[in-house]
């Protein structure tokens, strides 16, 4: 037989596998794509006017949180990491006997496993022995960090802080009031998917919410978006993207100011951002002070607040809730707390 022969009986199957790998690239580079305008992609912060408002902690302290439960006339849906205020425990006791639906997602602990502390426990226990429906967080989050409120499906409140009283004196931190419908829908869908124990494939974003797990990329691209400015609140300074991030806009010129609380475990890269331009201030011990405040803002045009830490579990693992805001309000009271504890804490 010839090669020649040989070669046209060959050529079919050539051709097939040809066409098989060409489908394959094309194929593989529409899965590339896709998945990164995915992961980068920031809500549209587009709530309409007047729809959301700020309460900055410790200034503020739990009565926010109590009025909110207290105006209910239909449902209180909460999701709290944390929950050990006696008054909160009693205002959701006195809606639920005046007739409100109340529903309480308790963290549970890690990947579901009970913390040997059991920090919400008692919360738990006196819920549920008043009548009050509570359930504890799924296990298939490495935890529930979220913090939020829903009253009448209607009103919700982004928190960044937890309800303890033994650090609302002390605590930087602030919570969102949002009355814009899509995003308050958008909370209750997820809340009811997390009460059922059901793992949502996507979650809703509403107009303005940014959910973890899966907020990493996004957060990078916000801090990337700088052409100017970009303050920063953080309890936590490991996530090496972010990091990362942040060190790349102090070199390409961009004014970044962080203020946290001084740890230990955050100094190697306190070190590397201050060589790489960034001005850091550190607050020490609670006084007065502690940071625990989750906020970016960015040019002063944009701002994001959450209960996201710059950690890889909070951003890639657990269950938390930010939003990002153009409210100019908004952000010019945050840069006015920001600006004033820049100045008050120490130069790292």
């Amino acid at each position: 037989m010839s090669r020649r022969s040989s070669f046209r009986k060959l050529l079919p199957l050539i051709l097939l596998v040809i066409v098989v790998l060409f489908l394959e690239t094309g194929h593989h580079k529409q899965n590339i794509k896709g998945d990164s305008t995915t992961q980068s992609n920031l809500p549209a912060a587009s709530a309409p006017a007047g729809s959301l408002s700020l309460i900055t902690e410790p200034a503020a302290s739990v009565q926010p949180v109590i009025d909110l439960i207290n105006s209910a006339k239909k449902s209180v849906d909460m999701v709290m990491y944390e929950l050990q205020d006696p008054q909160v425990e009693q205002a959701l006791v006195a809606a639920h006997n005046r007739g409100v639906t109340v529903r309480v997602l308790l963290n549970g602990g890690y990947y579901g496993t009970p913390d040997k502390h059991q920090p919400n426990k008692n919360a738990y226990d006196y819920l549920q022995k008043n009548g009050v429906d509570v359930h504890y967080t799924p296990g298939y989050f490495a935890l529930t960090h979220q913090k939020t409120l829903v009253v009448d499906g209607s009103t919700g409140l982004i928190m960044t802080f937890n309800l303890q009283p033994q650090y609302y004196a002390t605590s930087r931190d602030f919570g969102i009031i949002d009355k814009d419908a899509q995003d308050v829908s958008a909370i209750e869908t997820v809340f009811n998917a997390d009460w059922q124990q059901i793992k949502l494939s996507q979650t809703p974003v509403g107009d303005d919410l940014l959910w973890s797990p899966g907020s990493e990329s996004a957060t990078v691209s916000l801090i990337n978006q700088a052409k100017k400015s970009i303050k920063v609140y953080n309890e936590e300074m490991a996530d090496k993207r972010v990091v990362a991030a942040l060190g790349d806009a102090a070199m390409r010129g961009v004014d970044v100011k962080i203020v946290m609380t001084d740890q230990k475990s955050w100094h190697q890269n306190f070190s590397t951002l201050k060589s790489q331009g960034a001005h850091i201030s550190t607050f020490h011990g609670e006084t007065p002070v502690y940071v625990h405040a989750k906020m970016i803002v960015v040019d002063d045009t944009k701002a994001f607040l959450g209960s996201e830490n710059f950690s890889l579990t909070s951003l890639e693992r657990n269950r938390e809730l930010g939003l990002v805001t153009t409210d100019k309000a908004i952000i010019a009271s945050l840069n006015n707390t920001f600006n004033n504890d820049f100045q008050i804490a120490a130069p790292y």
